[in-house]
């Protein structure tokens, strides 16, 4: 079994990590704040971590490296994971040398994560059944989510964690001790006073309170110099007197008062041994006996009893003496611990003012990647936002053509209307010119009407002509036969023709009259048979032009039905397109609209943010250069007064030599 932890407040994308990975035996931890994700990660020391970049209220890549940064957690596998962060950005961070394992975008696909992952986990070729997590597990996980819970919520994506300090733990600080001090020479009636173990012990047994290193400094006019100790008192006149006087105040170490100085509190463990106090033992001549009293008065007697009472004297002068110099080396001891244990302070406080100027330059370091990486940010957004200009000016320019477009397709409904007019009025006139064949021809038919009335009347006529032709023809047979009867009889009566010649001159008077009216009627037969030919060749020619105008008239009504359908068809067409067109650039240019709109919106949220960002990194960065600032004042101070506490050192221990 394995442990995971994903950083992510999308529940849908954890659902998706969570879902393909545990039938591979992978357990699943949640945390979307940065502070409970680093305690996790450094409690429970899972085998890989997913890190959502979009975090609320903080950068993945600022939780990244902190992991990287991190003793504890930066050698477990990390993937990083994205939804819209660009694929550069990746490539860049995966530069770095806080990068991350593997990177990867949303949506998640669940074979490309299982493979991702067994490059980072020996995970098993098939799904396992999984297992209920143990007790002691939960016991952990509640554990470390209890710890995660009272942890400090307020991190800021440039701090350090406290596991970074093992980072500097390279860095060695001489905090050897100086040589203790020579042993001051007595004279050798006195006895010698061993100072070595019992100062080292001091030494190291005193310790200052750390709530004092910023108010911690030493004036120049404070340090101890060696004029600053009382002198050695003068010896006092021999007594004339054999009694013991009373011994003088023990004299104190004249130094100068540590204003600056805060009271020392010392454990009890830590409290130095007091020095021990070797007993005097001077040993005395035995007085001599007493003599006798004859003797008393001598001038001798009184002579040794006055070197008794100067011997007990300077005895008691040398233990005053000897009192005086234990109580001022007790005071040079402790002042020389104070001063010791003070350059040790110094040391320590100028061990954490390095280290506290390293982890703000490691700050400086964070800030100026986080800076890169929101210049990138900026770059890429920049990028983004000219992409967005020439989308939003291709979208005008289509805009424009789609509003041409629309423009010809005004006109072009204009034409079609005007097409329609004309081929209205077109129409009108077709109609008009229909109306007047139909008159034309309703003429027409009237007249062939006439004109077959008039055949008729004429056919009538030339029949009855006919009628009158042959009638006149069966008379002029008949006459005919009676003139071949009348030359008949002529030719009998041709002997009588002579007496009969007016008789026959009337009769050839009455045959010439008939044979000029045979004449006459058949002239008149042969004009009404061409009048008959005539009315025939013109109704004939009647009938052509009525059955051809028939014909025209049918086919020019048939073509302007047709053109009629035809221009209607294409009126359709082009109206239904044009509305069409109209529709869609309608459509299009709401949703170019829409588009246009979303982009502004999007340039000027990213404008926004690019502005914000730089904003605040400007602002975090004049904290930490003022914050720099202050951090190397305070170390030049301690410096200083580390330098200072050396000197008052150095100076007491010339004193104590």
């Amino acid at each position: 079994m394995f442990a995971a932890l994903i950083i992510d407040a999308d529940a849908d994308a954890r659902s998706v990590i969570e879902s393909s990975l545990t039938p591979y035996g992978l357990e699943f931890s949640i945390s979307h704040d940065p502070g409970e994700a680093m305690t996790l990660a450094r409690t429970g020391t899972p085998d890989i971590i997913f890190l959502r970049v979009e975090l609320p209220g903080a950068s993945g890549f600022s939780v990244c490296n902190k992991l990287r940064r991190n003793d504890d957690t930066k050698y477990i596998p990390l993937i990083m994971y994205a939804s819209d962060v660009a694929d550069d950005v990746f490539a860049q961070h995966g530069k770095l040398k806080t990068r991350a394992d593997e990177y990867m975008r949303l949506p998640v696909n669940p074979e490309g994560l299982l493979d991702m992952v067994r490059t980072l986990l020996p995970l098993p070729g098939q799904p396992i059944a999984a297992a209920a997590p143990s007790p002691e597990a939960q016991a952990v996980a509640q554990a470390a989510a209890d710890q995660a819970a009272h942890a400090d919520d307020d991190i800021e994506d440039v701090d350090l964690d406290a596991g970074d300090d093992a980072d500097f733990g390279d860095i060695d600080f001489d905090e050897s001790e100086p040589p203790p001090a020579e042993e001051p020479a007595v004279e050798a009636a006195a006895p010698v006073i061993d100072l070595g173990e019992e100062t080292d012990a001091a030494f190291d047994a005193l310790t200052f309170d750390d709530d004092d290193d910023d108010d911690f400094e030493i004036a120049a006019e404070e340090a101890i110099q060696p004029g600053d100790f009382a002198p050695e008192p003068a010896p006092e006149p021999e007594p004339e007197l054999a009694l013991e006087p009373e011994p003088e105040p023990e004299p104190e170490l004249a130094l100068d008062p540590v204003d600056d100085f805060e009271p020392v509190d010392v454990d009890d463990d830590d409290e130095p041994p007091a020095a021990a106090v070797d007993s005097v033992s001077v040993e005395l001549e035995p007085a001599p006996a007493p003599v006798a009293r004859e003797r008393e008065t001598s001038s001798g007697n009184l002579s040794a009893r006055r070197e008794v009472l100067r011997l007990k004297s300077e005895l008691n002068k040398k233990d005053r003496e000897l009192l005086a110099l234990r109580d001022e080396l007790e005071g040079k001891e402790r002042a020389i611990l104070d001063a010791k244990h003070r350059n040790r302070e110094l040391l320590t406080q100028a061990s954490e003012a390095e280290g506290k100027a390293l982890q703000l330059e490691e700050q400086i370091i964070s800030a100026q990647e986080q800076s890169e990486a929101a210049t990138r940010n900026a770059d890429t957004t920049r990028k983004r936002e000219e992409g967005l200009k020439s989308r939003l000016e291709l979208a005008q320019t289509k805009l424009k053509e789609l509003e041409a477009k629309l423009d010809d397709a005004d006109k072009g409904s204009r034409e079609l209307e005007q097409a329609k007019s004309e081929f209205q009025a077109k129409a009108d006139a077709f109609e008009a010119a229909a109306q007047q064949l139909e008159a034309d021809l309703a003429s027409a038919r009237e007249a062939a009407t006439a004109a077959a009335t008039e055949r008729d009347a004429l056919s009538t006529q030339v029949a009855e002509q006919a009628q009158a032709l042959e009638a006149a023809q069966a008379q002029v047979a008949e006459q005919a036969q009676a003139l071949e009867a009348a030359q008949a009889q002529v030719a009998e009566q041709a002997q009588s023709l002579e007496a009969q010649q007016a008789q026959g001159q009337e009769v050839g008077a009455k045959l010439e009259q008939a044979q000029a009216e045979l004449a006459e009627q058949t002239q008149t037969a042969a004009a009404l048979a061409e009048q008959l030919e005539a009315a025939q060749a013109q109704v004939v020619e009647r009938d052509e032009q009525l059955a051809e105008v028939t014909a025209k008239l049918a086919s020019q009504t048939q073509e302007n039905a047709s053109e009629l359908e035809f221009l209607e068809q294409r009126a359709d067409q082009m109206r239904t397109a044009m509305q069409e067109a109209t529709e869609a650039a309608a459509a299009e240019k709401l949703a170019l609209e829409g588009r246009v709109a979303e982009l502004e919106a999007e340039r000027d949220a990213a404008q926004a943010a690019a502005s914000e960002l730089e904003a605040g990194l400007g602002q975090r960065l004049g904290e930490l250069e003022a914050k720099q600032t202050d951090v190397e004042q305070q170390l030049a101070a301690r410096s200083d007064a580390a330098r200072r506490a050396q000197q008052a050192l150095a100076v007491a221990l010339r004193v104590l030599d």
